[in-house]
């Protein structure tokens, strides 16, 4: 529980970075990687080059995950971070790097991601998410990830809160 309110603050701290008609918000899903059930995540625009984003997971002991987001052209953005895996027995950090597209398909956002993560003796992902806007502030999303090295795939379904 410890672990849950440190991610919690964690997480929110990304979103209060930035002010709160900035493009922020805060997530919570049901998630499937190793033993995990769930995903916090907190994100927030910087300007309209600029987002920044975190996740906590409850999976092994836990997982974290902190990226920036840069748009460069066409709805295309390059994204560096950095993650941790805990797993009690070890631990491991690394560095992400990986480039995106973002597009609105009949109004419904959707995201494709491809990056490399060096922790866990490194592996690259291929991400992609959907999500539908309720109204401005309440939305619903899904994603999968398939992970290479023998790092197990990823599924989450949740919702998320804008402000």
């Amino acid at each position: 529980m410890r672990k849950l309110v440190l991610a919690a603050a964690v997480t929110s701290a990304f979103a209060v970075t930035g002010t709160a008609n900035a493009g922020s918000y805060l997530g919570l899903s049901l998630y499937d990687f190793y033993n995990s059930d769930l995903s916090l995540t907190a994100g927030t625009t910087l300007n309209d080059k600029l987002s920044i984003h975190g996740q906590y997971l409850d999976a092994l002991d836990f997982v974290v995950r902190a990226t920036a987001e840069y748009t460069l052209q066409d709805n295309f953005f390059a994204l560096a971070g950095v993650s941790h895996y805990d797993s009690g027995f070890s631990s491991a950090t690394g560095a992400i790097a990986g480039v995106g597209y973002h597009s609105n398909v009949m109004g419904i956002p959707f995201n494709v991601k491809a990056s490399y993560d060096s922790a866990v003796d490194g592996f690259f992902s291929v991400q992609a998410s959907v999500r539908y806007d309720f109204n401005n502030k309440f939305s619903v999303e899904a994603g999968y990830r398939v992970n290479t090295n023998e790092v197990k795939n990823e599924f989450g379904f949740g919702v998320r809160l804008a402000f």
